[in-house]
């Protein structure tokens, strides 16, 4: 799935920028994506979300 979004992505831009969990982290690391910043939200109780924001040149 992740390949066919590229395809499409690539028609109109030079790179693919994803916001990423870390659940798939290491999958998009395989796929040549390079992180340019993690991002982080407070939740309820002080709970936090935290996520990475990758991107690869296509």
């Amino acid at each position: 799935m992740l390949q066919e979004t590229e395809k499409l992505i690539k028609e109109n831009r030079k790179s693919a920028v994803f916001e990423v969990m870390l659940p798939d982290l290491e999958e998009f690391e395989k796929r040549g994506y390079h992180t340019l910043r993690h991002e982080k939200m407070i939740l309820l109780n002080d709970n936090v979300l935290i996520w990475t924001i990758m991107e690869k040149e296509l």
